[in-house]
């Protein structure tokens, strides 16, 4: 608590302080606490992408002739999607998290294709069980952006 003689500035910042400890949705955007709970939220978008990520990998390797159809696109699609539903009322733009889930499914198709890990079929009328992991990782990329903007516009509303 401030002295009795101080300004008022500083009686109005031990208020601010008080009602941040209090309750969280007084803070002023710019606190420490609400830029961790921001960063949080995409690192665990980026961190469920991970574990699918590693998943896919372990269990194509283990397979290289079975095709994981959904593996990409669950990859990529996770992380924008995670960013908005951690932080429902926020501003988020789902942007670097979408190239991040992205750019990790195309990581791991590229590894998988260097591994000779995929060897399966394709649902893909062309192309191999390649093409279709970047296809899929493109489209889970898109449709996660796509879902994290409609979830983002519901919120909002």
């Amino acid at each position: 608590m401030p002295e009795s003689g101080q300004s008022v500035a500083h009686w109005n910042a031990w208020i601010r302080k008080e009602r941040c400890l209090r309750r969280v949705d007084d803070c002023v955007p710019e606190t420490t606490f609400r830029r961790r709970s921001q960063s949080g939220a995409r690192s665990a978008g980026v961190g469920y992408a991970a574990g699918l990520a590693a998943l896919w990998l372990i269990l194509a390797v283990i397979s290289p002739g079975t095709t994981y159809h959904l593996a990409p696109l669950l990859v990529a699609a996770t992380p924008p999607v995670a960013e908005v539903t951690k932080n429902p009322g926020e501003s988020a733009s789902p942007g670097r998290a979408t190239a991040v889930g992205g750019g990790l499914a195309l990581l791991v198709a590229l590894l998988l294709w260097i591994a000779g890990a995929l060897e399966g079929p394709s649902l893909l009328p062309l192309g191999g069980a390649v093409l279709e992991s970047v296809v899929f990782a493109v489209a889970g990329a898109i449709g996660g952006w796509l879902a994290a903007l409609i979830i983002t516009r519901r919120v909002d509303e």
